[in-house]
């Protein structure tokens, strides 16, 4: 009887621990995912196209300008004029050999020492009111209206401008200068400044001249009678003018105005 009774029991709880089992249970389906690497990778973010900037011109420092130096400036002109001095004068545009044409060949031997400085084009100023003319439009051209006060305007390289007096005086309007027969007649390069305690009195000419004087250096431009000394037949010249043409205009192959 009692081992009947034993093996009800054991058959009783086999019976319930199958039950037991098959019981369904919730599954939390979030736990059997697999779990990512750790750190996460942020995705690889793509960067917006930059815009090229806008490319530059380079910065070209232009050509400096001559240096304005009057006693290099003075010795330039010394060797320059040394050899143009001679030359006859003739009205043959092509030689050169008149005031405006000894001015141009001035020019031609001045540009191998200045080469950055522009100059006027012996084929298309060819004349001493178109050479005026063409400084003029550079704004360097000065008119003259009181030699005397306006004496400190004469240096090495100056290019001073005169009229045709006594017969072709200039008017003094402007809208004369360039006008033949009643402006700019006649021209000449100072190579050379005379001065007294620092004031101007007088200046050495290289220039074409007529009547059968060869181009030359002349040194009779004086700004004041007192410094004519003993010839009394110059002693009524104008101030700083070239025989009795009056000064009238200046420009300079060089400006020292305007350079460093």
């Amino acid at each position: 009887m009692t081992k009947i009774f034993i093996g009800l029991l054991t058959l009783f709880m086999v019976m319930a621990t199958l039950l037991g089992c098959s019981t369904t249970r919730d599954v939390d389906v979030k736990s059997t995912q697999a779990l990512p690497d750790w750190p996460v990778k942020p995705e690889a973010v793509k960067p917006e196209p930059v815009k090229p900037e806008a490319e530059k011109p380079e910065e070209v420092t232009p050509p400096s300008p001559p240096r304005y130096d009057p006693d290099v400036l003075q010795s330039n002109l010394k060797k320059m004029t040394k050899s143009l001095t001679g030359l006859e004068y003739l009205e043959t545009p092509k030689k050169l050999q008149d005031c405006s044409g000894i001015f141009l060949r001035v020019v031609r031997k001045f540009k191998k020492y200045y080469p950055d400085r522009p100059f006027p084009d012996e084929k298309q100023q060819r004349s001493t009111r178109l050479i005026g003319k063409w400084y003029h439009e550079r704004g360097e051209l000065i008119l003259i209206r009181d030699p005397q006060k306006q004496a400190h305007l004469i240096k090495p390289g100056a290019i001073m401008f005169f009229d045709g007096a006594p017969k072709k005086k200039f008017s003094g309007r402007f809208k004369d200068l360039f006008v033949r027969g009643k402006g700019i007649y006649h021209m000449g390069v100072v190579v050379k400044v005379v001065s007294d305690n620092g004031k101007v009195t007088g200046y050495h000419l290289f220039h074409g001249r007529k009547d059968g004087t060869p181009s030359g250096t002349t040194r009779y431009h004086k700004g004041f009678r007192k410094d004519y000394g003993p010839q009394a037949r110059r002693d009524n010249y104008p101030p700083f003018g070239n025989g009795q043409e009056n000064w009238i205009a200046v420009a300079h192959l060089v400006n020292p105005y305007t350079t460093p």
